[in-house]
């Protein structure tokens, strides 16, 4: 269960912001001012920062390889949550079972 765990621990704010840099190399975005790029990307780091770093690069990777675009948060985090849950998935199963051994 513990490396269960380990496979759901967040990510690093400098790990999210090199895996969104790489992703924003490969897609194109829209056009806007500079200040509106930037705080963009603050709040995508800020929001990948919740999700394993393993599971960030691959879906960033995915998505650059696939689509022309840079994705809105919503599709990007629709790709994040689909890619970790069978993690979540797995330890609330874990936990059940290790709560019912306790409990016979």
């Amino acid at each position: 269960m513990a490396s269960l765990e380990a496979a759901l621990r967040p990510c690093k704010r400098h790990e999210a912001l090199r895996a969104l840099t790489r992703l924003r190399l490969m897609t194109a975005a829209p056009r806007d001012g500079a200040g509106d790029a930037e705080a963009r990307l603050a709040a995508y780091v800020d929001a990948l920062a919740a999700y394993p770093i393993d599971i960030v690069e691959e879906t960033c990777d995915a998505w650059g390889r696939a689509e022309r675009w840079w994705p809105a948060w919503a599709d990007l985090k629709a790709e994040l949550d689909l890619r970790i849950g069978w993690r979540q998935q797995a330890l609330r199963a874990l936990g059940r079972i290790e709560a019912e051994s306790r409990s016979s």
